[in-house]
């Protein structure tokens, strides 16, 4: 299930929208191993699209929400070392979103979100001065959100 040679706009549509699904449900299930196998096929699915369109910041947004859902099913599972690198990338994808389009409210509460998480996944794994920087940084970024966009 991942992108194929020549596949139609509507398809990549649909196989993403199965994709997210079928993880979703194995998330429910608690089955996080194949969650994770599924919101990797996802990552996967963008980044085969992205290496054709990679001025779409769209797919960046899709595999950067696939990577912390990843993340999150690592965590379930106790595999902080593979969540964290999930973190890392969508981190990563967030900021090229950013350099796409100005960054707005939804984009800028993602990369404080994910920089939280990787934080928190830094001070169980003994990164413990890293990981107090990178919460004062959210905390920070945060506030500036809040005062710029409203709570949300």
């Amino acid at each position: 299930l991942i992108w194929i040679e020549g596949q139609l706009p509507s398809e990549h549509v649909l196989l993403v929208n199965l994709l997210r699904e079928s993880a979703a449900t194995s998330a429910e299930a608690t089955k996080f191993d194949n969650a994770v196998e599924r919101y990797q096929q996802l990552a996967q699915t963008y980044s085969e699209r992205i290496t054709k369109e990679s001025n779409r910041l769209d797919l960046y947004e899709g595999r950067s929400q696939a990577l912390i859902a990843q993340a999150d099913m690592y965590q379930r599972t106790g595999n902080l070392q593979s969540a964290q690198n999930a973190y890392l990338a969508a981190c990563e994808d967030i900021r090229i979103a950013e350099t796409l389009q100005t960054a707005d409210a939804y984009l800028l509460e993602q990369e404080i979100h994910t920089q939280t998480q990787l934080a928190l996944l830094q001070y169980q794994t003994t990164e413990a001065d890293s990981a107090i920087e990178k919460i004062d940084g959210s905390i920070q970024q945060l506030r500036q959100l809040i005062s710029t966009h409203g709570a949300t």
